[in-house]
């Protein structure tokens, strides 16, 4: 295993400006490679980017929905040992069934589960599934489906009040507005929360190609961190912006910096139409998707944010990845470059508690998880 001890040089920026504020050093430990044997689990070190995936409530592990048996295991991340846990098996049929859900949250009293349509909330006495299309808010007119950006991966942002409170993005499938919806808990009455999305960048930025009879449509979504009640932080996929605001006071901020690695945003898709194949369409489609990708936001520690952000490249080229660090008033700190350390580095990457884990690109075998270790040391 290769620990590498780096002290970096932080120079603040402001607003797109090159202008300097206090000067901080921070150190990145960098540790790796380690393998966490996965064991008789029945998961996969190659099909770990498309499980289902919970921080929630641990600080040195991950839920994780095994699709083959049906169940949430653990995966545990700790400094002296890394292991997998078989843990609770999940019903699809009868009245405890859970059926086709795109994520999961876990609260003190048990699982929330989030479909399409559904919010499945489990306690120890009963499973209450709510149908959302019940409530004019999100059916009827104004037709609605849940939604969730898996571009880096399926580890959800968790969001806060999960014993109280369920919060979630949804699009209206008539003129695909992107909306934040709260669910209370005690009474399943529906809230449509005000966030100032950036909806007509969401528009301009939806790949959407007819080809050869088929549709190519790969529409966007924004990520959402609530790390303290009624703060939300919003980002985009495809643009450095960053939105932090107040639910109850419908404050918010907006945060964009200047970028020296990457470009702060994705080119527009091309407007192209008469297109003679599904593979054409795919290929001019993939100068959007190669663009600069932005992951999730995380809060990592008590006094930093960071989030992974994946260089512009060719479709043969190695991917390069930078770590951006914001402080916790979002000045931004620093891009460190993370190839540096490896280039064996792939996009899926967890945040356990004040470490960041990332998938190794090579994996030796199908039931070991070969990751690296990432954390800012501060002084």
């Amino acid at each position: 295993m290769v620990r590498e001890f780096i002290p970096f040089l932080i120079v603040c920026l402001f607003s797109c400006s090159s202008e300097k504020f206090s000067e901080q050093e921070i150190n990145i430990s960098f540790e790796g490679p380690e393998e966490l044997d996965l064991g008789d689990t029945g998961l996969s070190s190659d099909l770990m980017k498309a499980y289902k995936m919970t921080g929630i409530p641990l600080k040195n592990g991950v839920l994780v929905f095994n699709n083959y048996y049906d169940r949430i295991d653990t995966l545990f991340f700790q400094e002296d040992l890394s292991y997998a846990k078989m843990g609770k098996s999940i019903q699809k049929e009868g009245p405890y069934g859970v059926d086709n859900f795109f994520w999961f949250d876990s609260s003190a009293d048990g699982f929330v589960f989030y479909s399409q349509n559904d919010v499945y909330i489990q306690n120890p006495s009963e499973l209450k599934r709510v149908n959302l299309l019940n409530d004019p808010l999100f059916g009827n007119e104004n037709t609605h489906q849940i939604i969730q950006d898996f571009s880096f991966n399926n580890y959800a942002n968790h969001f806060s009040d999960l014993d109280n409170s369920s919060y979630f993005l949804a699009k209206n499938f008539i003129n695909e507005e992107v909306s934040f919806f709260k669910l209370d808990h005690s009474d399943f009455s529906l809230e449509k929360v005000n966030v100032p999305f950036k909806q007509q960048l969401l528009e301009d930025h939806t790949v959407s190609y007819s080809a050869g009879g088929a549709k190519v449509y790969r529409p966007n979504t924004p990520n959402i961190l609530m790390d303290f009640p009624n703060r939300i932080i919003v980002s985009y996929p495809f643009t450095n912006l960053i939105q932090v605001g107040n639910i109850l006071t419908n404050d918010f901020s907006e945060y964009e910096y200047e970028t020296f690695h990457y470009p702060n945003q994705k080119k527009l898709p091309l407007k192209v139409s008469g297109l003679g194949s599904r593979e054409e369409a795919n290929d001019i489609g993939s100068l959007w998707s190669n663009d600069v990708l932005y992951g999730p936001l995380y809060a990592l520690g008590k006094r930093n944010y960071v989030r992974i952000v994946r260089g512009p490249k060719q479709a043969v080229e190695e991917s390069i990845f930078y770590l951006e660090v914001y402080d916790t008033s979002f000045e931004k700190l620093k891009e460190i470059p993370l190839n540096e350390f490896t280039d064996d580095l792939d996009k899926f990457h967890l945040v356990v508690g004040d470490e960041i884990i990332i998938r190794a690109k090579n994996q030796p075998a199908e039931d070991l998880f070969k990751f690296y270790r990432l954390k800012l040391i501060n002084q």
